[in-house]
């Protein structure tokens, strides 16, 4: 667990990383919080950054998405729901400018 600082509070969070630059699936950093029913925050420290994208596909509840620069400020963030039927929900969460961590945070 890590304790990241959002808008004045503090929340503590699983960590998810992959170890390399190049092996993503099947680590936490690819799957995130898919196909789990246990609400908990998740902070992703990615391999570099970029303009890395999240769906909510296998998701069974929404999110907040907040991606950081490298030196932790906040680039965006989002409400994000989960993958349903319905075309609307399909859609991609990605920053205006490159991310080096993500933080999820269920709603």
């Amino acid at each position: 667990m890590v304790q990241i600082k959002y808008n004045g509070k503090i929340y503590e969070a699983e960590l998810a990383e992959s170890g390399s630059p190049f092996i993503f699936a099947p680590s936490k950093l690819s799957r995130g919080l898919s196909f789990s029913s246990k609400k908990r925050n998740m902070w992703f420290i990615m391999p570099f950054s970029a303009r890395w994208v999240f769906w909510m596909f296998g998701m069974r509840f929404p999110l907040k998405i907040i991606f950081f620069d490298k030196n932790k400020k906040i680039i965006d963030e989002f409400k994000a729901e989960p993958i349903t039927l319905n075309p609307s929900t399909w859609k991609l969460y990605a920053p205006s400018r490159p991310a080096k961590y993500v933080l999820e945070i269920p709603l």
